[in-house]
Formats: structure tokens, C-alpha cells, sequence
């Protein structure tokens, strides 16, 4: 069984406002202060199948696949080609509206690369790193949701 991290956050909108964020694959770059670029590969913009490259600092990389699309409640991304430690990563975002807005929930599922190396490599940095990233990921999405017109509750 994979290492799992669990994150959430509260963001003052509707789940269809931080959906449309979210879901925008190519805007990730843009609240993301991980990734420093991301682009659409193939065909697809949206939906299941549809995938995005993401180049992110220190000479990382990924390119992520939707693999469940149910707006505005859910959404599911496998990496598929990357050079991170890891390998068999998903992470799925889950938003619940809240009297306050929308509840995002994000499970991060992975294995790790290198077997027991790799596992002294999650205990002692990535899994503390990888964390870190998403908090960094959530605060963005948050800001990014709130500061556009139209998107906060009333």
C-alpha cells in the first residue's frame, strides 16, 4: 500500500468557482508556487484523458493525467512521466460546500522510488517536503478563488 498525505482547506467561494480554477489544467503555474510552467499535451482540455506537462523548480518535472472528473465535487490526477522520487502518484481534490464557502480535500497517494532508500528518503525529507508543497499549492488556490470578481460568497 502507498504513503498517503492528507490535506484541506476552506476557501470562501462556491465549489463551482474554485471548480473552474482548479479544473483550468494550464492555469496551475499561476497560484502553484511550486510549478513554474504548465501546458496542455494532446488533445484534450478537460475531462478524463485530458493531461498537462508541469515544470517545476529545482529542474523537476511531471506530466498528470485526469483520471476522474465530476465537477464540481471531484477531481483525480495520476502522474504518468516525471523524474520525482516517487512513482504510482494520484492526488484527488474533493470539495464539499460549506456554510462558508468550499471545503477542498486533498489525498495524496504515492510509492516511492529506490525501495529502501527510497522509503529513508520520504521518512526523513520528501514526505515533510511534499506536504509543505501542497499547503503552499492550497494557499494559492485560496487566494487566487478570492481575489477573482465574482467568485466569493456572498
Amino acid at each position: 500500500m502507498g504513503k498517503i498525505i492528507h490535506n484541506h482547506i476552506d476557501i470562501a467561494a462556491t465549489p463551482t468557482a474554485v471548480w473552474e480554477v482548479l479544473a483550468d489544467l494550464p492555469r496551475l503555474a499561476d497560484y502553484d508556487p511550486v510549478v513554474t510552467t504548465s501546458v496542455l499535451v494532446g488533445d484534450r482540455h478537460e475531462g478524463v484523458g485530458a493531461r498537462r506537462r508541469c515544470d517545476a523548480k529545482q529542474g523537476r518535472y511531471f506530466i498528470e493525467e485526469v483520471t476522474e472528473w465530476a465537477p464540481p465535487s471531484r477531481l483525480q490526477f495520476s502522474i504518468i512521466e516525471c523524474n520525482l522520487p516517487t512513482r504510482d502518484l494520484t492526488h484527488t481534490y474533493t470539495l464539499e460546500e460549506t456554510p462558508s464557502g468550499t471545503r477542498v480535500t486533498q489525498a495524496m497517494v504515492y510509492e516511492m522510488k529506490f525501495g529502501p532508500l527510497g522509503w529513508a528518503l520520504d521518512e526523513l525529507v520528501l514526505r515533510r517536503k511534499s506536504d509543505t508543497g501542497i499547503k503552499g499549492f492550497f494557499a494559492g488556490l485560496k487566494t487566487t478563488v478570492e481575489n477573482e470578481p465574482d467568485r466569493t460568497t456572498p
